[in-house]
């Protein structure tokens, strides 16, 4: 028997369609941010993160507090640091709350982006080439386990250290 304030599986997540709602869906997953965020995305996708909004955003969530951390994994460095200027700028000056490391493209990795809050709340885009996500909020089981993905990722990545270097 099910009552009626019982969560079903599955009921909490949101389905979004359209590249300016998924947009708007990571934004606003982004802004609840407290103390952790972990992102895994391919190529840093430019509407989202070099969106003046995203990044007040960003900058808000690492001066809210002193031990608040941001990590990114990404695939393709070209990409991020030709076509994400204001994130790369974000990454440079607050270094001691945001890390950004690359995956080698030879490691195995699915072609989707995912964004975990406070391991409690995620935002997962399966596949990038279709303009389809889900965002789950407040499960932790859920989070759980885009989060032991992450951390795999995590581990087998380097550090973009092209982030502290500058060309002249």
């Amino acid at each position: 028997m099910i009552t009626a304030d019982a969560k079903l599986p599955g009921a909490d997540r949101q389905h979004i369609r359209g590249d300016e709602e998924i947009s708007a869906a990571a934004q606003g997953l982004l802004n609840r941010a407290r103390h952790r965020l972990e992102i895994f995305a391919p190529r840093i996708e430019v509407q989202t993160f070099n969106d003046p909004s995203t990044t007040d955003v960003l900058n808000h969530f690492a001066s809210s507090h002193q031990r608040n951390r941001g990590q990114f994994v990404i695939t393709d460095e070209t990409w991020f640091f030709r076509f994400n200027p204001r994130l790369v700028d974000l990454c440079r000056r607050l270094n001691t709350f945001y890390e950004v490391r690359r995956l080698n493209t030879d490691y195995p990795f699915d072609n989707e982006c995912f964004i975990i809050v406070d391991r409690e709340s995620v935002f997962h885009q399966p596949k990038l080439t279709t303009p389809v996500a889900v965002v789950s909020i407040e499960n932790r089981s859920y989070a759980r386990h885009f989060a032991r993905k992450f951390e795999r990722y995590w581990q087998a990545a380097e550090s973009l250290q092209e982030l502290f270097t500058i060309g002249l």
